[in-house]
């Protein structure tokens, strides 16, 4: 996974509280999306080594994605999502690199 694209994803909620039943719940993810504009078509990372989801952990607060398709011009967003993505938050704003949310 050498040329892979890795990020940062920083999750301004506590780990803890994300976990809550009443929020996320204890099977939640990060869920990781990218596309090659700005304005285009979002789709999970994919390939060997691609991380679309990230399970939260209690006392994690910051989370890595690999993207071994992406490059320099990759765009990128996130979000987090219950075990079944029936409960999901907005997705992060769209960037080269993913904001906290």
């Amino acid at each position: 996974m050498a040329n892979a694209i890795r990020l940062t994803l920083p999750v301004r909620t506590p780990s803890a509280t994300v976990l809550l039943a009443g929020v996320y719940g204890a099977g939640a993810v990060v869920r990781v999306q990218s596309s090659s504009s700005e304005t285009g078509t979002f789709a999970d990372l994919s390939g060997t080594g691609s991380t679309p989801t990230i399970p939260i952990v209690s006392g994690t607060e910051t989370y890595t994605a690999a993207d071994p398709g992406g490059t320099s011009a990759s765009w990128y967003r996130a979000r987090l999502e219950d075990s079944g993505a029936t409960r999901v938050s907005d997705w992060s704003v769209v960037t080269r690199t993913v904001y906290p949310f």
